[in-house]
């Protein structure tokens, strides 16, 4: 009889424990520009990826299309240049854009919209990208920086896209 309850506690508690399993991890940061922050990074890392979520007050960004990156180093501390990111998040070495035959960088990812006057909330997926697994971990030893730029990328123009000058920066890093 006891060997029987005890299955039964391990059969009920079996499903609960897959779902907790099955959650992704979950990673949140402010998006800081020139004058301080212009909305929240909000990231969670998938078996075959990792979705990215942008949430920006209206306002925050000029209107138009704007590159999105992932750039190599977790460091915003230069605003508002932030170069100290480094170039695009690149562990594989391939040539930048979607449109390259040679491409693309793990962090190159599709432009999205500012409309004026509205929020922007923006959801992509990266399927080259996780937060500690190989090829392409996000939190290595130095962490990463997701950045948008003033202007669109091209998905081709060596080495970045000619995407403009950055104007917003998050640091992805262990915490």
């Amino acid at each position: 009889m006891r060997s029987f309850a005890m299955a039964a506690i391990v059969l009920i508690a079996s499903p609960a424990l897959a779902q907790e399993a099955s959650k992704p991890a979950t990673y949140s940061t402010e998006l800081t520009g020139a004058e301080g922050t212009l909305g929240q990074v909000e990231l969670a890392d998938t078996p075959g990826g990792v979705i990215l979520h942008l949430s920006i007050p209206a306002g925050a960004l000029k209107p138009g299309m704007h590159a999105v990156h992932f750039h190599e180093k977790g460091d915003c501390s230069d605003a508002p240049a932030f170069k100290a990111s480094g170039g695009h998040y690149n562990p594989t070495g391939h040539q930048h854009g979607i449109l390259t035959a040679n491409g693309m960088h793990a962090g190159d990812m599709p432009n999205f919209m500012v409309v004026e006057g509205a929020k922007t909330e923006v959801e992509l997926f990266n399927t080259q990208l996780r937060f500690s697994e190989d090829p392409a971990p996000l939190m290595d030893a130095d962490g990463s920086a997701l950045i948008i730029h003033e202007g669109t990328d091209d998905y081709q123009s060596q080495p970045s896209g000619d995407a403009g000058t950055r104007v917003a920066c998050a640091v992805i890093s262990k915490k």
